[in-house]
């Protein structure tokens, strides 16, 4: 999340995604298999029918080591895009496997990039590419006094937001900062709020 542009409104980081993928396909799966009435189709065959990928193995690869969903207001409206940390086999892999799927309107451009994979909104700008300056900026050193080690992070700056997109009890809120960082046995939750 530190490394992201320094006009990032919001952002989610989930360290060790691929791992918590796998194990959160396993009971969702059995989930939709139990309620499936299309013979012997499972849900691994129905989401490889649909997006040309096996899961959980692609999953796992997806969301990579490091998972992040970020978003930037551009001309007055909010863009989203995502990033994950992959192997390069594993990338590789997944922009062939979806560049071959014709999804319609909900296409979702997947690229390449140095260290994994690149997801950019509809409308093709990618805000999770930049100089990595949002994490020396004061605002998110306000937002996340000390941030290391976060296993998952979430990190909202409402001053960003097109205006349309902050309601009510929101447009209090100048910028949120929650974070969880394992401990031992223990995780620690961390959450700051800075108000207008």
């Amino acid at each position: 999340m530190p490394s992201l542009p320094p006009q990032t409104a919001l952002a989610i980081e989930v360290s060790g995604a691929g791992e918590n993928a796998r194990r959160g396909w396993a009971a969702y799966a059995h989930q939709i298999d139990a309620f499936r009435n299309d013979g012997d189709a499972t849900a691994q065959t129905a989401f490889r029918e649909q997006f040309g990928l096996q899961f959980p193995q692609d999953l796992e690869a997806l969301l990579g080591d490091d998972f992040v969903v970020a978003g930037a207001s551009v001309a007055g409206k909010l863009h989203l895009g995502a990033r994950a940390v992959t192997s390069a086999a594993d990338a590789e892999h997944l922009v062939g496997a979806w560049r071959l799927r014709d999804l319609g309107s909900h296409t979702v451009p997947l690229t390449r990039t140095p260290n994994g994979i690149a997801w950019t909104g509809v409308r093709g700008v990618d805000v999770t590419r930049g100089t990595g300056a949002l994490g020396s900026t004061a605002t998110f050193n306000n937002a996340f006094p000390g941030y290391a080690d976060a296993s998952w992070a979430l990190y909202l700056n409402t001053n960003l937001l097109p205006p349309a997109a902050v309601p009510g009890v929101l447009s209090q809120v100048s910028t949120l900062g929650v974070m969880l960082q394992p401990q031992g046995d223990l995780t620690r939750i961390y959450a700051r709020v800075t108000a207008r």
